[in-house]
């Protein structure tokens, strides 16, 4: 009995060591499968890793071969990078996005003042004109009034007279008789070239035309001596022409009211002048003197007459009691006073070179 049950617990011990091998072999089996299986994995990503690489190396070798064929096109060197050029889109489209509703803001504002400006001045009606009332021409300095029709086309003529009659192209002997830093004084005499007498001429129908005095010959063409002013753009903006005389009458001196400059300068424009009846002996007669409008003020008149008092007579100098002045206009007037010193200067009829025939007192 003893014997049979020792056998039997042999028996078990053996079962249970058996059991416990199998489950032993059963779980190595189980981690040897497990590795197997991490190793294939990481194999296959390895490798997806590497095509992947590779294929990133051939698109850049592709890109680089292309970049360089357009740079040899174009001859661009040292081109900005890739990155750098996405950074700066990015950059500019984030500041574009920062940006924009500010912008739309202001010009919202901008848009809400002018509508509230333009409804607290008033509707603008436009009736068809550019301009209302007088207008000044910045080029021939002439004043009209641009909404009349006539008034334009008498513009317009004198605008192309004055053009044409201003240029100075330049001649090979010029009589030059003072050099200033605006420009020089040239003489022409008449028995200059003809192309000299042509252009002053044309200077002389220009200068009538805008002083308003009538198309008149001068009395005697082989005694009269044109002094010019031109300017470093080499254009004529001052004339003096100038004849021998004999005789001259003094301006009769009127009382002016008392009152400001400016309103004497006004009396002074309006007001009629006289002059005497007896003659004083003169030898420069002015028939015309004309600055350009836009080049007034600046002593251009003046230094013509300087020019003309040492140059009218050989070896001579003239004072300014041997100058007389043809009808002046009042700016003429005003000048001839400023420079002479006095109101009471000579003054000639240079239709005929002396006084009219009336015998009381010349209204000119």
């Amino acid at each position: 009995m003893v014997q049979k049950e020792t056998s039997q617990k042999k028996s078990n011990t053996g079962v249970q060591k058996a059991k416990r091998q199998k489950a032993a072999n059963s779980t190595k089996a189980r981690q040897s499968n497990v590795q197997k299986q991490k190793q294939t994995g990481q194999s296959k990503s390895t490798q997806q890793v590497t095509a992947l690489g590779r294929l990133a190396q051939n698109s850049n070798t592709k890109l680089r071969r292309a970049r360089g064929t357009l740079l040899k096109k174009s001859n661009i060197k040292n081109p900005p990078s890739t990155k750098n050029s996405r950074v700066r889109t990015s950059t500019m489209e984030q500041s574009s996005r920062r940006i924009s509703p500010k912008s739309d803001n202001t010009s919202v504002n901008l848009r809400k003042r002018e509508l509230s400006s333009s409804r607290a001045k008033g509707p603008k009606r436009d009736a068809g004109q550019k301009h209302f009332g007088a207008v000044t021409c910045s080029v021939c300095g002439m004043l009209y009034s641009a909404s009349n029709p006539e008034d334009e086309s008498q513009h317009l003529l004198f605008h192309n007279q004055f053009i044409s009659a201003v240029r100075y192209v330049g001649w090979k002997k010029e009589r030059i008789l003072g050099e200033y830093p605006d420009g020089k004084i040239i003489l022409v005499l008449p028995d200059d070239p003809k192309y000299a007498l042509r252009k002053v001429e044309e200077i002389r129908e220009m200068v009538d035309n805008d002083l308003g005095f009538q198309q008149v010959e001068t009395k005697s063409p082989s005694q009269t001596k044109t002094f010019l002013f031109i300017s470093n753009d080499k254009k004529v903006v001052g004339c003096l022409i100038a004849e021998h005389i004999q005789e001259g009458f003094r301006v009769i001196e009127e009382a002016t009211p008392e009152c400001s400059e400016g309103e004497k300068v006004m009396f002074e424009r309006q007001r009629a002048w006289c002059c005497s009846t007896t003659p004083e002996p003169a030898l420069c007669g002015i028939s015309r003197i004309w600055v350009f409008s836009m080049m007034r003020r600046k002593g251009i008149a003046s230094r013509m007459i300087e020019c003309l008092r040492n140059n009218f007579i050989y070896g001579s100098h003239l004072s300014k009691e041997e100058i007389a002045f043809s009808d002046p206009t009042p700016d003429g007037k005003l000048f001839a006073t400023h420079y002479c010193g006095t109101s009471q200067f000579l003054v000639y009829n240079f239709v005929s070179g002396t006084r009219s025939s009336c015998q009381t007192p010349d209204v000119l």
